[in-house]
């Protein structure tokens, strides 16, 4: 099936089809080889490929987003091909990238951000992701956005995204951080485990504001009874 069962996407190293600027044709850039794969397929690019952007509009600035393109269409399916899907001047997967697995399908790799007039990229954003037996990793927030799907777990920096059911029924990404002392954050009850034997402390936690529908429960987890604890300067600013 083109459906896939496990990660929808990945790219097998860390370097495989990096993006450079051309040097010399204007909106261009190179996708270096290495081997990625997304629905069931598996791909490798065993060359440096040159992906032409459409020039700006004069006066214009525009993300556009390079993709592996997948297309089961032609009998036997294929060839995959790397490609250009122009965006608009807002940071985000543009709305003319394919989505349907199976039929055309176009698997995120970057975002280049052209100006009119500046035939190099001014600014490159990596949504490549990463999967193995431990899960996913990608290196931008943006990367969450073609990786939504029920059940999905994905590393970003310290914190872990999961795609969850929330308390509206309405699914969506929720932000688990990684903290001091195993500290983590599950709806509004923050646990801090702390270490027994030996003097911790003292510590701070700062929760975002939205993150939590009311002001969170902190409880306090050791085997040592003689600690002392205290909260102080406590506001429930940014709660709803």
């Amino acid at each position: 099936s083109a459906v896939s069962r496990g990660p929808l996407y990945g790219v097998v190293g860390s370097n495989d089809l990096r993006l450079t600027a051309h040097p010399t044709t204007p909106y261009a850039v190179n996708i270096g080889p290495g081997k990625f794969f997304g629905h069931g397929v598996w791909d490798d690019n065993d060359s440096t490929v040159l992906v032409q952007c459409p020039t700006p509009a004069a006066g214009s600035t525009r993300w556009d987003l390079i993709a592996g393109r997948r297309d089961w269409q032609p009998a036997g399916g294929g060839p995959t091909s790397l490609r250009a899907i122009a965006g608009t001047a807002t940071l985000a997967i543009p709305t003319g990238r394919e989505n349907r697995p199976g039929i055309v399908d176009d698997q995120p790799l970057w975002l280049v951000q052209w100006k009119a007039g500046l035939p190099q990229p001014q600014q490159i954003i990596d949504l490549r992701c990463w999967a193995g037996p431990g899960g996913v990793e990608v290196v931008h927030r943006l990367a969450l956005n073609y990786l939504a799907e029920p059940g999905a777990s994905v590393k970003l920096g310290s914190s872990t995204w999961r795609y969850e059911a929330q308390a509206n029924g309405v699914w969506d990404w929720r932000e688990y951080p990684a903290g001091p002392f195993g500290m983590y954050a599950q709806q509004s009850v923050i646990r801090t485990s702390i270490p027994a034997g030996g003097q911790v402390g003292p510590f701070r936690h700062n929760f975002p504001a939205g993150r939590f529908s009311k002001p969170p429960i902190i409880t306090f987890g050791g085997s040592n009874a003689r600690h002392g604890y205290a909260a102080n300067n406590i506001s429930t600013s940014g709660f709803d």
